[in-house]
């Protein structure tokens, strides 16, 4: 299938960065970017950011991440449930990003945070069950960002799919590196979404991480290169 190609980064994308990514990789069909401010880790999106991304000249969609929690904080339903009422929360009363119109929100579950099962129905269910006060309901629709080859998620995913069927109608967004895990523009990019995949049950996988910069790279700031299912940009806000 066809797929479009996008980046993520934890940087504040303004017009001399998106230009430096576009004149050595290509322009970007979306970008990933965390919703809010995580010291040391990553920049939040802004009023100024979003309206440059949406504006005329530049109309990029988002790809909303949630990652204002750490590998402490995935072992309980409640965990699960602060996490993602933190998430509703911000996006609808901080960022104005419009509910009711099935954009995701995508936990951040680095390979190495230890999430079970529990952790993961806390966060999908509480998509379903909860909305602020005014917003329609559900707000927004439950994601993850995860390795489906390493770590705690391949397990805790199918334990907490068979489960709870809100878990089962959660996205993913896979972050396993392809087979060069070299950051790359559209034309070298894969052709599919099909990245490593351990689990066991069935899944909606909707996008790839295929290739991930962990120091440097042609620009200022490093980026990590996707790839998304086209039928599945309505995610995107």
């Amino acid at each position: 299938m066809s797929v479009v190609w996008g980046i993520d980064t934890a940087t504040t994308l303004d017009s001399s960065y998106l230009n430096c990514i576009e004149s050595h990789y290509g322009k970007p069909g979306f970008v990933g970017r965390y919703l809010k401010t995580v010291p040391n880790y990553s920049e939040g999106l802004s009023a100024i950011e979003i309206s440059f991304l949406h504006g005329s000249k530049v109309n990029l969609p988002i790809l909303l991440i949630w990652n204002s929690f750490n590998s402490t904080e995935v072992n309980t339903y409640a965990q699960g449930q602060s996490a993602a009422t933190a998430a509703i929360d911000y996006a609808y009363s901080t960022l104005g990003i419009p509910a009711g119109e099935g954009k995701a929100i995508f936990a951040d579950l680095e390979e190495s945070y230890p999430v079970s099962a529990k952790w993961l129905q806390g966060w999908a269910d509480t998509f379903f069950f909860y909305n602020p006060s005014g917003a329609p309901s559900p707000a927004y629709a439950p994601g993850v960002y995860a390795n489906l080859e390493y770590g705690d998620f391949p397990s805790a995913f199918c334990t907490a799919s068979a489960n709870d069927s809100n878990v089962s109608l959660t996205y993913i967004w896979a972050n396993k590196a392809d087979a060069t895990g070299e950051v790359t523009g559209p034309s070298s990019a894969p052709t599919s979404i099909s990245p490593i995949n351990d689990l066991t049950c069935k899944a909606l996988i909707v996008g790839w991480q295929y290739g991930s910069v962990t120091g440097g790279n042609d620009c200022a700031n490093p980026i990590d290169s996707d790839v998304w299912n086209p039928s599945y940009t309505g995610l995107l806000w």
